[in-house]
């Protein structure tokens, strides 16, 4: 049961990423920024898709998972500095082995921490990793229906 609790308080902060996409990309006056203080997007950068791409891209994961008759593969987002990485459950259900490979082409393996199949979420954990690049997350009390997002994915997934 603790492990679904804390897949739900990663699901609400993962909306939370949504409210940073959208600050970043249309330029809002409510400034995101990384653990250092510092901007996350360039200012020449801000208000554009290429700059939450070059801001985010840094957390996005590649997930391949196996099976005993199969594998899948997927996209994560790095939510702490040690290796917690949030995914669809869909991508890790039934595996045997979890490898992932970070931007920078490091490769770790993995175990599921705990899923939600209802809704297609799931929060694995790094061995051995530290030191990652963790995605800021926004807040999302702030949004409008209507306003922009941006989904960011690994593209070798």
């Amino acid at each position: 049961m603790a492990l679904l609790a804390a897949v739900a308080i990663v699901a609400a902060a993962v909306g939370g990423g949504t409210a940073y996409g959208i600050q970043e990309l249309t330029g809002g006056d409510t400034m995101a920024s990384a653990s250092s203080g510092t901007s996350v997007v360039p200012s020449s950068q801000k208000g554009t898709v290429a700059g939450v791409a070059e801001a985010v891209g840094p957390s996005i994961v590649e997930i391949k998972a196996a099976t005993n008759a199969e594998s899948s593969t997927g996209s994560g987002v790095i939510i702490t500095d040690d290796g917690e990485i949030v995914t669809n459950h869909h991508v890790v259900s039934g595996a045997s082995a979890i490898k992932v490979r970070t931007s920078d082409g490091k490769e770790y393996d993995a175990e599921v921490v705990g899923t939600d199949s209802s809704k297609d979420l799931a929060l694995i954990k790094l061995r051995g990793a530290s030191g990652l690049k963790e995605a800021t997350l926004g807040d999302s009390d702030g949004l409008r229906v209507g306003q922009q997002v941006v989904a960011i994915g690994s593209p070798r997934a």
